[in-house]
């Protein structure tokens, strides 16, 4: 509902993030691929796992930035009820949560138009459903520490921006040469390489699916803990 009162105020409201994913999906495989023609195995491969790649992390980015400073915004909410970080965080992730669907929608679109390909449907579901699980522990982390600490939210957005820069997003994994390796350290690397291979209808490797996997156990564990120690503290922190 929320993010349908938005649209009808600005005319695109939240889809203002799917305007941004298709200009960044047109100037940067433009960009990168006039550059690196020689380099790269495939323009059009590239260029559509750009698209996969900008739309997963457009969303898990635009969840984690606004989960961060959530308390901060629902501080005169907060005041006169009894909410809970639990329904501020799902608040957070469903307003974007329609974003992705139009998204992945139009990815999947172009795709078929375009290149005639079409994704493997039930992995893709599969992938979204990891990718939603680990945006919201995310988001609930992100929720909880900026409650704490209200300035926290430039941290976070700063190391969203690192760990864009350090992921394969703009690049492809075998520009690493030897040291590819070192993409089994990045955790995002793993929910990209679900993503993305189910988005393409690619081979994913099925150590990938069990990293991202532990990934939503291990991720949902810490943020349960961190809800349930926070949770009698809350409104102190008002």
């Amino acid at each position: 509902m929320s993010a349908v009162r938005a649209c009808r105020r600005s005319g695109l409201g939240p889809l203002w993030n799917t305007v941004g994913v298709l200009m960044a999906v047109a100037t940067v495989g433009m960009l990168f691929g006039t550059f690196l023609r020689r380099q790269l195995g495939n323009v059009e491969d590239y260029v559509n796992a750009l698209a996969a790649a900008l739309v997963m992390w457009s969303f898990l980015s635009a969840v984690t930035n606004d989960s961060a400073i959530a308390f901060a915004r629902w501080m005169p909410v907060i005041r006169h009820s009894p909410l809970s970080f639990s329904v501020i965080a799902l608040s957070v992730l469903l307003r974007h949560l329609p974003v992705l669907l139009i998204n992945v929608a139009l990815l999947v679109m172009v795709q078929a138009v375009l290149l005639g390909r079409w994704p493997a449907f039930p992995l893709l579901a599969a992938a979204m459903i990891l990718l939603v699980a680990n945006v919201g522990w995310m988001g609930i982390c992100a929720l909880v520490l900026g409650a704490r600490f209200r300035d926290i939210g430039q941290l976070v957005a700063n190391a969203l921006q690192i760990a864009f820069l350090l992921t394969p997003i703009l690049w492809p994994p075998y520009f690493l040469g030897r040291f590819e390796y070192l993409l089994l350290l990045n955790p995002f690397y793993y929910l990209l390489s679900v993503f993305s291979g189910a988005a393409m209808n690619l081979p994913i490797p099925a150590d990938h699916w069990l990293a991202a996997l532990v990934m939503t156990g291990l991720g949902g564990g810490a943020a349960l803990t961190l809800y349930r120690w926070s949770r009698r503290r809350w409104r102190y922190w008002i």
